[in-house]
């Protein structure tokens, strides 16, 4: 990937959870592995991907993140 403008590199389909692939190349390029963290921003009318480094800060404001809660903590 080349900085600068952005280049189209696929078209995916949001899937009914929400999800959306991440195509094999791409991830191999930005050294993405199956549990990497990935933070989403939204950007005017589009969504940017950035990975995100195991901090466990928040990728948005940088603040400690708190882990979710799960069922079983109900």
């Amino acid at each position: 990937m080349t900085a600068g403008r952005p280049r189209l590199v696929a078209v995916k389909t949001v899937g009914a959870l929400g999800r959306v692939v991440i195509p094999a190349g791409v991830r191999g390029a930005l050294g993405l592995e199956p549990g990497a963290r990935v933070g989403i921003y939204a950007d005017g009318g589009g969504v940017v991907l950035r990975a995100v480094g195991g901090t466990g800060n928040c990728p948005l404001c940088g603040r400690p993140a708190r882990r979710a809660r799960r069922p079983s903590d109900w």
